[in-house]
């Protein structure tokens, strides 16, 4: 079973690749994939009506104890039957769907091959939180396909309904599901059904799963994302809105009903809204021109009907819900794949336009009135049987409640006629010909061929076989069924012919009324445009996001003034009112204190507070600036003091980069800091900041002093050195140890570099590398003023004569190439000395900061001549490469490898694969400086030669 669902994930990475290279016959190609599914589903066949099942786990996530739970048994044999058999169809439909060389066939392609994976991994788990997982999957892929390019407003829109609607009706369900999980002390779905406990929880949880459940099969009130999907192509209406992802919600309830039916609110809100959105759907579906629309009305009408059948939690109802599921699948995909070839052929979906195609398309004419009278239960079809046996197993007592049988019976009775009044108005619409409308109206510019015909003829002719085969399905509905009690004296058996019975003659009473409607179709038309509400629950929805759009503004005008200061206040205000009090009353303070262990960390820690004070009182944003670094370089001290050379040296360097940083932003900024709050409020705000010092200064105390384990980096060293192969213990700690937290954060400096680059990029993300002359790439040379005789930089003679220093271009000369080899030691040297990645990088950065200083903007692309973005994109690849590499070798992820050989020349040899993830950190943070370098120096030098300012104050261009 892993291995079909493996097999429909290379299928869909493919599926582009296939469609460019074959065009539309690759749909041939990729319904191979579903046909292996369906044909090892059938082969399971003897094994599960057999009364076994079958079960595949595999380990997931060990340390959790999830699993990837597979299983096979009646229930999911019938459904995984349907969505791999109508999946291969709808993918040989597909082959003549769509025209040779349409955009967006291979998305299309891979998209729709993925969905049918998901859903087929959704009917096969057993694991609740896989489940989850594959039901989150449909929504995504149901999302993509039915928005389709998302260049139609009708598309994105019913594409964001759908997913808002069922994502919603899925987080609600995953906390139903871990209540469950919790109550019953499993998370396996056969282990929760058979022992689902009891109490409140129980109730709370299978109510928010129904909540799952009800959106997802489109019930009322959420019925209205069904119809609005219909702007999907007709190959996604058919297979996911009528054989797929609509299926889900009733397969779920048909596997929950055999162990929570009993629950207190399951049957009301079942069987409530089942008979509601039967009604609902049928009465709405009588109204509709469009054939789609009439056919989706009509799927939510058969939702409901289902919904009601496989939760009443009865056995012989539970029997009918399974046989009606296949025929509805059956019927509805015909039906879908029908209306395509019409509008594939005429160009025309409305049925007030369709006249005489019937005999002008005898075959499809043939193949959809099949599927239509299977959906209005017509003898000899498979609807028939499933029908007439929900009517004689509720008129046998098929719920507890005999008055709830009863007005369930009516209400079935009711929506049924109602079905077979819009299925005869969908063959009319569709076939007939009409008065007042040519016989030929519209043309056939296309004729369907035999394999755009092959889909649908073979499903309408299963319909057809199934009917009278009916009895071969009874042991695959009983190896469900038998899960639940029989509530009528005794178990129907499937078949057309039961004699005279109420059951019979019920189908008939609900034939006629259907044909009654239909008779006065004109009327009954004409009398619901009059009593047409005038809004409805797709416009209800629409305005409640209206609503809540105005209710965010509101609130984020409210709450959100755009003051720093008071964001900043509000948040340490928080952390004094709550942590703070339980540190003063709660928290176990030390016996004894220590001020310092040696003098020299009493006179840094005084530099640094003096450094402080004077950041606060200096008006000048430059020396602030150069305060707030002596602070920074006090702290680079005082780990050196304590011995942690490593956190110095990168203390150090961040904080000289930092200080470049600043220096280039403040060239756009005014000299002075202007003063603009009152006394008061600099009193309240020194008294905060000095609060929030004096709690972190107490949390670190108390931390360090409540300890009473083994503190876990006493082991690091030896294990540092023994599985992680270097003495270094810093970095081996963020390359191996904790290798997963570096990813992480250098996925975060990415981020960061590009979101530097977009504020001041507005054109370009990058803008281009500037040269000092004209490259292969057709790069314009930098304007050369006058040169001196000899230059020491490459571009130096792009810089104004007193822009220039000839001694720093000489020390630029002398020192570059030499901190770049230096920053490559620390790079190597990393694992067993202090440096690494970071440390090394940042050093590199440096130079390139030395370069530019030096020579400038053009002197920087020399030094430079490549993309920053490429530099961070190749690092986070390799770095995480790295993990994918040690997986596929069946270690864990981005754990490390050492190898060790003997070189000529070079001796005994060790090197760890951590080097490699710590290379991927070295170019991440060289491509973050050298994006700052040309967003807040090149850019910035650019614009003002130009003349073209650049907004660094909100409301306020300053120009220098």
């Amino acid at each position: 079973m892993t291995g079909l669902l493996v097999l429909h994930l290379v299928a869909a990475l493919g599926a582009p690749v296939l469609v460019r290279w074959w065009g539309r016959q690759a749909f041939l190609v990729l319904a191979l994939v579903p046909t292996a599914a369906f044909g090892w589903v059938l082969g399971q066949l003897g094994t599960v009506t057999g009364g076994g099942e079958v079960r595949q786990t595999t380990s997931w996530v060990p340390a959790l104890g999830l699993d990837v739970a597979l299983r096979l048994d009646a229930l999911a044999l019938t459904l995984a039957a349907l969505v791999s058999g109508i999946g291969a169809l709808v993918l040989v439909y597909c082959a003549r769907y769509f025209s040779a060389g349409e955009e967006g066939t291979g998305r299309f392609a891979a998209v729709l091959t993925a969905f049918a994976g998901s859903m087929l991994c959704l009917v096969l788990a057993d694991d609740v939180f896989l489940l989850y997982v594959a039901w989150e999957l449909t929504t995504v892929f149901s999302f993509l396909l039915i928005g389709g390019a998302g260049n139609r407003l009708a598309g994105r829109r019913a594409a964001s309904q759908a997913l808002v609607l069922t994502a919603a009706g899925g987080l609600a369900m995953l906390v139903g599901l871990v209540l469950l999980t919790q109550a019953s002390g499993t998370h396996l779905l056969s282990e929760l059904v058979a022992r689902p406990g009891d109490g409140t929880v129980v109730v709370v949880g299978t109510l928010l799963v129904l909540v799952g459940a009800i959106t997802k099969s489109a019930m009322v009130p959420f019925h209205f994302w069904l119809p609005a999907a219909m702007e999907a192509p007709t190959p996604v209406s058919a297979y996911l809105h009528a054989a797929a992802m609509v299926k889900a919600g009733i397969y779920l309830v048909a596997r929950l009903a055999p162990g929570l039916a009993d629950v207190p609110g399951w049957r009301p809100v079942v069987l409530g809204l089942g008979l509601a959105t039967m009604l609902v759907g049928g009465y709405r579906a009588l109204r509709q021109c469009d054939l789609k629309l009439l056919l989706a009305f009509g799927t939510v009408s058969q939702l409901g009907f289902l919904m009601v059948l496989v939760g009443s939690g009865s056995r012989e109802l539970a029997a009918a819900g399974l046989v009606m599921t296949v025929a509805h699948a059956l019927f509805k995909s015909t039906l879908f794949l029908t209306v395509g070839v019409i509008d594939h052929a005429t160009g025309v979906r409305d049925l007030r336009k369709l006249s005489g195609l019937g005999r002008r398309l005898p075959a499809l004419a043939t193949v959809g009135t099949l599927a239509a009278a299977s959906m209005a239960g017509l003898p000899p079809l498979l609807g028939f049987v499933g029908k007439e046996a929900a009517f004689a197993a509720l008129w046998d007592g098929g719920l507890p409640d005999r008055t709830a049988a009863v007005v369930v019976l009516a209400g079935l009775v009711a929506g049924s006629a109602l079905t077979a009044a819009y299925s005869a108005r969908f063959v009319w619409g569709a076939f007939a010909r009409k008065p007042g409308l040519p016989a030929t109206a519209p043309e056939v510019a296309h004729p369907p061929g035999a394999l755009f015909l092959a889909a649908p003829a073979v499903l309408a002719v299963l319909s057809l076989v199934a009917g009278p085969a009916s009895p071969l399905l009874e042991h695959l509905v009983a190896g469900y069924a038998d899960n639940l009690p029989l509530m009528a004296p005794e178990a129907e058996h499937l078949g057309l012919w039961h004699g005279l019975q109420p059951a019979l003659v019920l189908s008939a009473l609900s034939l006629l009324g259907g044909a009654a409607l239909f008779a006065v179709r004109d009327r009954l038309f004409a009398l619901q445009q009059r009593l047409a509400l005038r809004t409805s629950a797709d416009e209800s929805y629409w305005n409640v996001l209206q609503g809540l759009d105005r209710l965010a503004v509101l609130t984020t005008g409210t709450t959100q003034r755009g003051s720093l200061p008071a964001y900043l206040g509000t948040i340490l205000v928080a952390v004094l009112a709550l942590p703070g009090s339980v540190l003063v009353f709660r928290a176990p303070w030390p016996n004894g204190w220590r001020a310092w262990d040696t003098p020299v960390q009493a006179l840094v820690g005084a530099v640094v507070l003096i450094a402080a004070v004077l950041a606060i009182r200096i008006r000048q944003r430059l020396s602030a600036v150069l305060v707030v670094g002596v602070t920074g370089y006090g702290l680079g001290v005082l780990f050196a003091l304590q011995g942690a050379p490593d956190l110095a040296l990168t203390q150090f360097l961040v904080e000289t980069l930092t200080l470049v940083t600043f220096v280039l932003v403040l060239r756009k900024l005014p000299k002075d800091i202007t003063e603009r709050h009152r006394p008061r409020e600099r009193v309240v705000r020194g008294v905060l900041a000095g609060a929030m010092g004096l709690l972190m200064g107490a949390v670190g105390a108390v931390a360090l002093s409540v300890r009473t384990a083994t503190p876990v980096s006493a082991d690091y060293p030896k294990e540092a050195y023994e599985f992680g192969g270097g003495k270094n213990i810093v970095n081996v700690t963020l390359v191996d140890i904790r290798a997963w937290d570096t990813f992480g954060e250098i996925s975060l400096l990415v981020v960061a570099a590009t979101g530097v680059a977009s504020l001041v990029f507005l054109r370009r993300r990058t803008g281009a590398v500037e040269r000092a002359a004209a490259d292969a790439a057709g790069t314009p040379a930098a304007p050369a003023a006058r040169a001196p005789r000899r230059r020491w930089l490459s571009a130096s003679s792009t810089l104004a004569p007193q822009r220039r220093s000839v001694v720093l271009e000489v020390v630029t000369r002398v020192l570059f190439h030499t901190i770049v080899v230096f920053s490559v030691y620390l790079l190597f040297s990393g694992h067993n000395e202090p440096g690494g990645g970071f440390a090394g990088g940042l050093v590199a950065g440096l130079a390139l900061v030395l370069r530019y200083l030096a020579g400038g903007r053009y002197e920087l692309g020399e030094a430079a001549p490549v993309d920053p973005g490429l530099l961070l994109g190749v690092g986070l690849l390799f770095a995480g490469g790295t993990g994918v590499v040690g997986l596929a070798l069946g270690a864990e992820v981005l754990q490390t490898a050492i190898l060790q050989t003997t070189l000529p020349v070079l001796g005994h040899v060790k090197l760890v694969t951590s080097l490699f993830f710590d290379v991927g950190v070295y170019l991440i943070v060289v491509g973050l400086v050298l994006d700052v370098l040309r967003s807040l120096g090149a850019e910035l030098d650019r614009a003002d030669d130009e003349g073209d300012p650049i907004d660094l104050i909100p409301g306020e261009v300053v120009v220098r």
